[in-house]
């Protein structure tokens, strides 16, 4: 038997989200939206939302067979059936409960398990083969990753994305998935089991989180716009990342939706960033397209032919026309609509913008002067620090113009 840990158990489920790999992974049972009605009370935050608990039977309690858990990679990737292939490159992350079975190949890296680890913290994919849970691949990376790279790993695992097994761009991550974990099954297993190294770095990721991010690029911009100017982000109040904006019965006859989802919405001053990225916002066809064009070393071979092109423009006509026509209608539901298009989000300037756009519709609705605000962030320092963390963040290929 095996358990995959830490890196090799995150390639893992991202493989198994990704559909690269057939096998089921628990769903937690949470809202992934917060509704909001115009005009009603603003919507509870996530941390108000309750889910339920990891089971707290350990695995000893349980009558887990230990002594059936290897840490051998001598036996070869073959032992690990369709995961093989996912597992190949890099070093290969194993569990073991025996210090005695810690292997010394550097193709490989041990991790001490605990006995008293709850049930939930490993999951089940064959009787040979078992991963760490999302929840304890987290407590696991913290103490090889910034609180930053955490946060953005937290968000991707609490949203309906994941990227690829090899951290691809944004053009090869998988959409409209189910999330695998939330911050309230993470608070769970983080009080049962006993970190050693990396607490300070979790305790920050987990401030920092939302859930309900449904792409990359609502990450990074939930992530700049709110977090603190000492931190590199711009200091605005969390959003609620896909919120359903319910079109009041009245109001039916006059857009053309029954519902909306709001990418980014602050409740205090009725504002949507919406983010208009490539990959996500895009058919997939066209993001492949747009990604290819932009590469040094396209296969003129694989190039469409004028009849795809034609196909692909009017579908490009098709979804623009359909974006608008959403934003008009999410406007006249009384929320203002910002757009982030991808090219802000690879420039700072760009990015600043975007933020005293959302300044400005604070001061107009909250009173909060927009200039004190932004000016605060307009020193040396303070820019350079927003300009590593977008470096750090941004899905797209980042490009500083000054």
């Amino acid at each position: 038997m095996h358990i995959l840990t830490a890196d090799s158990a995150l390639m893992t489920i991202r493989a198994i989200r990704c559909g690269l790999v057939l096998s089921p992974l628990p769903v937690p049972v949470i809202d992934s939206v917060v509704a909001y009605v115009p005009g009603r009370p603003a919507p509870l935050g996530k941390e108000d939302v309750a889910a339920p608990h990891p089971d707290d039977v350990t695995l000893r309690q349980s009558g887990f067979d230990f002594a059936a858990v290897e840490a051998n990679r001598s036996i070869g990737l073959t032992r690990f059936g369709s995961f093989g292939d996912v597992l190949r490159e890099g070093t290969l992350d194993l569990g073991v409960f025996d210090p005695r079975k810690r292997d010394r190949n550097k193709s490989i890296r041990t991790r001490l398990l605990s006995r008293d680890l709850p049930m939930a913290a490993l999951i089940r994919v064959t009787p040979a083969l078992y991963i760490a849970s999302p929840e304890l691949i987290i407590l696991q990376l913290a103490a090889t990753h910034t609180s930053v790279q955490l946060a953005q790993l937290i968000m991707e695992l609490c949203g309906t994305y994941s990227l690829s097994p090899q951290q691809g761009d944004e053009a090869s991550a998988s959409y409209q998935l189910d999330p695998v974990m939330s911050l309230e099954s993470l608070r769970a297993i983080r009080s049962q089991v006993k970190m050693h190294g990396g607490k300070a770095i979790f305790e920050e990721a987990l401030s920092m989180a939302l859930e309900g991010s449904a792409s990359p690029a609502e990450t990074c911009v939930a992530l700049m716009m709110s977090l603190p100017a000492d931190q590199g982000g711009y200091g605005f109040p969390k959003p609620t990342l896909n919120a359903l904006l319910t079109t009041p019965q009245w109001e039916r006859d006059h857009v053309a939706g029954a519902s909306y989802h709001l990418d980014a919405f602050w409740q205090g001053c009725y504002t949507d960033l919406e983010c208009e990225s490539i990959a996500y916002h895009l058919d997939p066809f066209v993001a492949q397209a747009l990604q290819a064009a932009r590469s040094d070393d396209i296969d003129v071979a694989l190039l469409p032919d004028d009849r795809i092109m034609h196909n692909l423009r009017q579908r490009l006509i098709s979804k623009a026309d359909a974006d608008r026509q959403r934003m008009r209608d999410i406007q006249s539901l009384g929320i203002q609509v910002v757009p982030v298009t991808s090219y802000d989000l690879s420039h700072l300037r760009r990015l600043d913008q975007v933020a005293w756009a959302l300044a400005k519709r604070r001061e107009t609705t909250e009173g909060i002067d927009a200039t004190t605000h932004m000016d605060a962030l307009d020193d040396y320092d303070a820019r350079q620090r927003r300009l590593a963390l977008l470096e750090q963040l941004s899905p797209m290929p980042f490009v500083e113009l000054w």
